[in-house]
């Protein structure tokens, strides 16, 4: 018997019993009272019984039915017995039902929206690679909205007063990369000019399509504003609902816009890093220039052959923090031929030993100039060990195997190359497909094995762009074209290969 059950009994049993007793005392004064007494608590007992079954019954089946309809999330009607006195309760309870529905899926909703803000944010904190952040910005304002698909529209850099295509994601319409729209047209240059939400609903009079720019069977669509205190930085567009019964209201517009407000700061710092950047590795082209220049021969050879380090990259599918890493530390790996004699550098004959010793010292120089200089990357790792050889015959620290870090294995290939390819003093520089063919050749002695197929994949995707690109340049114009281009540098002295 269940707590509830028992409880019932106990109390009607006990009533009755008590109720039965006093009724028979009171009938029955003249009579023997504590005959009657004891016969009317019997009575009362057995009452007792006859009622609490029947009370527990009914309490009992009540129970069982909301039970079952608790358990069903209250999608099913709640039902009662066929003629039970609770089935009244039946149609009133059908709405509580439908509103404890409600409540549940917004309560549901609510939450995947507060998770998804968190992650975004999370997520969001985490880069300051400009690309990487339109992306999540613009993946988390779908997800949020619940839209069918997105467009991210940025400033055109050759026109302020255009908008360019840069991201989408899911259904795009007929939007396409690339694809310009002038500030104050349609809905996206008016939500640009405005630098409000604008909403766009389907069969929205003729005049105010023509004015948006849309039509009037166009799905729903939600146009939020990327802005600063004084700049546009750019506008999300969002097409369609996956509740195709709903539309996008003003208050998500604006819980979107405010979420967009901390994705555009985020913006801000991910292009103030890439500026600075930029700034930083031309400064580092500079002093990279200013080492090539001491050799007539090795100009530009840093450039080419960060370019060569960043391509490999790219073949590996590196993170763009990582390519960052690998081209400043390819572009600054000979900074130590800056201590180095020009006799020693530009001398047409072979080195002696004296003097070759003198040259090797440039890879334990560079790393000792660049101490100081607090890099966010491991720069002085590569600088050191770009001379290392996977069989341990390298210098200075005699390093093999992983041992040498993978960028400067990465240096190493591409710093040899060059140097084969490239004319020297002492010799004139090395065709091509003899220069690859000897890659080839020292793989697994003088290269890592597993990075010369990706040296020359990389070589066939992008060598013949990259030899070309400071080819008969002179120095000033290569100069200026270096610090716009993703190179990088080399080591070209005998020391190399």
């Amino acid at each position: 018997m269940s707590t509830l059950k028992l409880r019932v009994v106990i109390v009607c049993v006990v009533a009755g019993a008590a109720s039965g007793g006093v009724a028979a005392l009171s009938w029955f004064r003249a009579w023997p009272g504590a005959l009657f007494a004891v016969c009317g608590a019997v009575i009362g007992l057995l009452g007792g019984f006859v009622v609490a079954g029947t009370i527990a019954g009914r309490i009992a089946s009540v129970r069982k039915a909301f039970d079952w309809w608790q358990r069903s999330g209250y999608e099913k009607p709640i039902e009662f017995k066929q003629g039970d006195e609770f089935d009244v309760l039946q149609d009133p309870m059908a709405e509580v039902g439908a509103a404890l529905r409600d409540v549940k899926s917004a309560a549901v909703q609510e939450a995947k929206r507060v998770q998804t803000l968190v992650e975004l944010n999370s997520s969001l904190a985490t880069t300051l690679n400009p690309p990487e952040v339109h992306d999540r910005l613009l993946k988390g304002s779908l997800a949020l909205a619940g839209a069918r698909g997105g467009v991210l529209y940025l400033p055109d850099p050759k026109d302020p007063r255009a908008l360019v295509v840069r991201r989408m994601r899911g259904e795009s319409g007929n939007r396409r990369l690339g694809m310009r729209t002038a500030v104050g047209e349609g809905a996206v240059g008016s939500c640009a000019e405005q630098r409000r939400v604008v909403i766009v609903r389907p069969g929205i009079p003729d005049h105010l399509a023509n004015r948006l720019g849309t039509s009037t069977d166009e799905k729903n669509a939600l146009y939020i504003p990327l802005t600063t205190q004084n700049d546009l930085i750019g506008v999300i567009e969002l097409i369609g609902r996956l509740n195709e019964e709903e539309g996008f209201t003003q208050s998500e517009g604006a819980f979107l816009q405010a979420l967009c407000a901390s994705g555009t700061v985020v913006i801000q710092n991910a292009l103030l890093n890439r500026e600075l950047t930029s700034a930083f590795l031309q400064t580092v082209r500079a002093l990279a220039h200013a080492v090539d220049a001491k050799d007539a021969y090795t100009q530009f050879h840093s450039n080419r052959v960060a370019d060569y380090a960043v391509s490999m990259g790219r073949e590996l599918k590196l993170k763009p923090k990582v390519l960052d890493a690998l081209q400043f530390s390819a572009t600054l790996h000979d900074i130590g031929k800056i201590a180095i004699s020009e006799d020693i550098l530009n001398k047409p004959g072979r080195l002696s030993d004296a003097e070759f010793e003198i040259m090797k010292s440039h890879a334990e120089r560079g790393a000792v100039i660049l101490t100081p200089v607090h890099f966010p990357w491991e720069v002085l790792p590569v600088v050191r060990q770009h001379h290392e050889r996977w069989d341990g015959r390298g210098y200075p620290g005699g390093l093999s195997g992983s041992a040498i870090h993978l960028h400067a294995r990465m240096v190493s290939l591409c710093d040899t190359f060059d140097a084969m390819t490239t004319n020297r003093p002492y010799r004139p520089g090395m065709p091509v497909e003899n220069a690859l063919q000897e890659i080839r050749r020292c793989r697994g002695s003088q290269f890592d094995p597993d990075l010369v197929p990706i040296f020359l994949a990389a070589f066939e995707a992008e060598g013949e762009t990259i030899m070309k690109r400071y080819d008969s340049q002179p120095f000033g114009h290569a100069l200026a074209l270096a610090a716009g281009a993703g190179g990088g540098n080399g080591n070209g002295g005998r020391a190399s290969g």
